[in-house]
């Protein structure tokens, strides 16, 4: 499956986004007014979070609107029960092919691969709807209400999971690469 320029970029934005947010997530440390204000580490994770929030927005919409490339319905296949079957049926294939120390082949529409990467979108909507629901719950000085408070432990709770995702998810990629079916060169130039 050829994916559009688009495409590509929203996904390379993405992708980016969520590296930088998890990286710099390692160093910075929350505000606790007055004793600790807010420190250039966790400015820059609140406002590259807005950005990307705006970025999710962008491939959600996309989605919904074109035509030539996995839609919602792919990305979120639970609701239909041709969906969960395909879902089955291709993760049937990789038990299949696993022994056999192979990968199905990725240039088919893969309905795993589509609800796998439904999955890591949610959980992206999901950090970045709450970490701007905290920006926009916080202060100048960095203080908060209870409110803030909460969902920036809800924001918190799911950051290792995104962690899991972003290495499994490039660790998959590398494994097609490696296994010579130049998915990286497909998705990562102009051309296709």
């Amino acid at each position: 499956m050829r994916h559009s320029l688009l495409s590509k970029a929203l996904h390379a934005l993405l992708a980016l986004s969520i590296t930088h947010q998890l990286l710099i997530s390692l160093v910075m440390e929350e505000p606790h007014p007055p004793r600790r204000p807010i420190e250039t580490a966790f400015q820059l994770h609140a406002w590259v979070g807005v950005v990307s929030f705006g970025v999710i927005i962008a491939v959600w919409i996309w989605t919904l609107v074109r035509r030539s490339e996995a839609g919602v319905g792919a990305f979120v296949p639970w609701f239909s029960a041709a969906r969960r079957r395909a879902v089955i049926d291709d993760l049937r294939a990789y038990a299949v092919a696993l022994p056999r120390l192979q990968l199905p082949d990725s240039t088919a529409h893969s309905a795993f691969a589509n609800a796998v990467h439904g999955l890591g979108l949610l959980l992206a909507t999901y950090l970045a709807a709450t970490g701007f629901a905290v920006y926009m719950q916080m202060a100048a000085d960095g203080s908060m209400t209870r409110l803030g408070h909460m969902l920036a432990d809800w924001h918190g709770a799911l950051a290792n999971v995104m962690w899991a995702y972003l290495i499994g998810h490039a660790a998959m990629a590398l494994l097609h690469q490696v296994m010579g079916e130049g998915l990286l060169r497909k998705m990562w130039t102009i051309r296709g």
